[in-house]
């Protein structure tokens, strides 16, 4: 059997926050022979691709809204001063 060399590739497309996509790209190839002949050999090439969509995460926005519902209940909580 020969040798094959085969490379790989991408692009990330990704914003400073992390949105966007990442592809990966690879080349393939399988060889195989047909049942009970042991020739010829069959190659199939082809190409992978992998898609990741990125989106982004809602714990920023849901932190803040925690923070500002615990603020609403101390505020509501707080001892009142008797005058």
């Amino acid at each position: 059997m020969g040798s094959c060399d085969q490379s790989a590739t991408g692009s990330d497309q990704r914003t400073p926050l992390g949105v966007g996509n990442i592809q990966l790209v690879a080349p393939f190839v399988v060889r195989y022979r047909e049942a009970g002949n042991p020739s010829p050999l069959y190659h199939q090439a082809g190409v992978a691709r992998l898609t990741l969509h990125f989106l982004p995460e809602p714990t920023r926005g849901l932190l803040f809204v925690g923070e500002l519902l615990a603020l609403g209940a101390l505020y509501r909580l707080r001892p009142r001063c008797a005058r």
